[in-house]
C-alpha cells in the first residue's frame, strides 16, 4: 500500500497572510525588547536611588562618629563597666540578703521588733549585719542576743546604742558577723 502525502487538505497561505504572521512576530519581538529595555532603565533608576540613600546614610554615620569625643566614650565605657560590677555585686548580695533575712526570722524572739537591717561586706570578706529594733525590756534584748549566739548563724555579736523611745520601749542596734549556719548554700 502506498502512502501519499498531499497538502490538498490544507489551504495554502497567501503572501498577505505570511506577511501578517511575520509582522506579528516582529511586533512581539519589539514588545519583548521594549519590556527588557524598560526593566533595565527601571533597575538603573532604582539602583541610583539606592546609591543616593546609601551615601546619605554613610554621611550621617561619619558625621555622628566625628561628633564623638574619645574622652566621653571612655567615660561611658567606664560607667558601663561600673554598672556591671554593681549589678553583679547586687545579685550576690540579694542572694545572701534572702538567706540572712530567713535566718533572722528563725531566731527572732517574741516581743522583739526589727525596724532596720543593713548588710555589708568587710574588706576581709565577712558579711556584717547591723540590726536596729526595739524591745519592751532588757531581758528580751538579752534573749534575742542569746538566740543569735546559739543559732550558729552569727558570731561577734555586739549590742550598742541602746536608748528609750517616746513610748518607753528600748531601742537598740546590734552588729554581728553572718556565717550562715545550716542555711548557707
Amino acid at each position: 500500500m502506498a502512502t501519499s502525502f498531499s497538502t490538498s487538505g490544507q489551504p495554502k497561505k497567501t503572501h498577505h497572510q505570511r506577511k501578517r504572521a511575520s509582522t506579528r512576530g516582529l511586533i512581539f519581538a519589539v514588545l519583548i525588547l521594549l519590556i527588557f529595555v524598560g526593566m533595565w532603565i527601571g533597575m538603573k533608576l532604582y539602583l541610583g536611588s539606592l546609591e543616593t540613600k546609601n551615601k546619605t546614610i554613610v554621611q550621617n554615620i561619619e558625621n555622628a562618629h566625628s561628633n564623638y569625643d574619645p574622652v566621653q566614650v571612655g567615660e561611658v565605657m567606664d560607667f558601663y563597666e561600673r554598672l556591671e560590677i554593681v549589678e553583679r555585686v547586687n545579685a550576690e548580695h540579694d542572694n545572701i540578703m534572702v538567706r540572712v533575712l530567713s535566718d533572722i526570722e528563725k531566731i527572732m524572739v517574741p516581743r522583739a521588733v526589727l525596724s532596720a537591717m543593713e548588710l555589708n561586706r568587710s574588706a576581709d570578706g565577712e558579711d556584717i549585719v547591723t540590726i536596729g529594733g526595739d524591745v519592751e525590756a532588757f531581758d528580751i534584748l538579752a534573749q534575742q542576743e542569746l538566740a543569735m549566739r546559739d543559732s550558729g548563724y552569727f558570731t561577734d555579736i555586739e549590742i550598742s546604742d541602746t536608748d528609750f523611745d517616746d513610748a518607753g520601749r528600748i531601742t537598740f542596734e546590734l552588729t554581728a558577723v553572718y556565717v550562715g549556719g545550716s542555711s548557707q548554700e
